[in-house]
């Protein structure tokens, strides 16, 4: 009787195959995945902060005039002279340029938003007042000018006119581009920034009419209290007046630039 064949492959084990070796996780916490987000910055509400601070300032400094020149303030020459409201080179100065120029700043930045030319208009002329208010370079032009007309065939407007000359060449050029800036740009802003222009200027137009006065009773104003405190006023109307179209040209940036900040957020 014959033996069955057992072949190799009966006796053949199944091969298992040995596990692999487990891969490191990667470290999620250095790769986590990211994902943009935006949010929305309020220039409104960014303006109106600089408006408080900036009247904060002119407050304090209207408190510094007069303690030192109303209520006699014991301090040095120096400073007196620092703190007075009506003279040049002094704190009050400095902060009316300031302002001035913001002006100029956010006009400009109104006009790189809407591409209106009036804006880059205004943008200019609010930097040249900075520039003016500075230099105080309406006064020397307007010496300038009187004396090239000094001893011509019309020196008796020169004469007859009571205030300073600059009041006669350079005042009408102010006035004729502040009527324009108010007509062209009653067609861009909306009533509440409209308002708070025409409040603007009417502070402006209010210290223009001072400055007309003082130049009538010069001698007047240079030696008494009662002089001292309206050539402050003056100041003080001129920079609260560019203070307002600040919030004004400010809003209506905000109004039509909302700025978006893009960040990146961890899931």
């Amino acid at each position: 009787m014959s033996k069955p064949i057992i072949t190799k492959t009966e006796f053949a084990q199944p091969i298992i195959a040995a596990p692999a070796m487990a891969k490191p996780l990667p470290n999620t916490k250095k790769h986590l995945p990211t994902s943009n987000s935006k949010h929305l910055v309020d220039l409104k509400h960014h303006f109106r902060q600089w408006t408080v601070w900036l009247s904060i300032m002119i407050g304090i400094l209207i408190g510094l005039d007069a303690a030192t020149f109303t209520f006699n303030w014991p301090v040095d020459q120096n400073l007196r002279l620092l703190f007075n409201l009506t003279v040049e080179q002094s704190l009050a100065n400095w902060l009316s340029c300031v302002i001035t120029l913001a002006v100029a700043l956010v006009a400009f930045f109104n006009y790189k938003v809407q591409a209106q030319p009036i804006w880059f208009f205004v943008a200019w002329f609010f930097f040249f007042a900075a520039t003016d208010d500075a230099t105080a370079l309406h006064e020397r032009l307007g010496d300038f000018l009187k004396s090239q007309v000094d001893n011509s065939d019309f020196d008796y407007i020169v004469i007859a006119f009571p205030s300073y000359s600059w009041q006669l060449f350079i005042a009408p050029l102010f006035v004729l581009a502040g009527l324009m800036i108010i007509r062209q740009l009653k067609t861009i802003l909306n009533q509440h920034e409209m308002i708070l222009l025409l409040v603007g200027f009417m502070f402006l137009g209010t210290a223009l009419a001072f400055d007309f006065v003082e130049g009538l009773f010069l001698k007047l104003f240079t030696a008494s209290i009662a002089g001292h405190l309206l050539l402050s006023a003056e100041e003080v109307l001129e920079m609260s007046g560019m203070l307002v179209v600040f919030l004004c040209f400010g809003k209506h940036l905000s109004r039509t630039m909302p700025l978006s900040i893009t960040t990146d957020r961890k899931l």
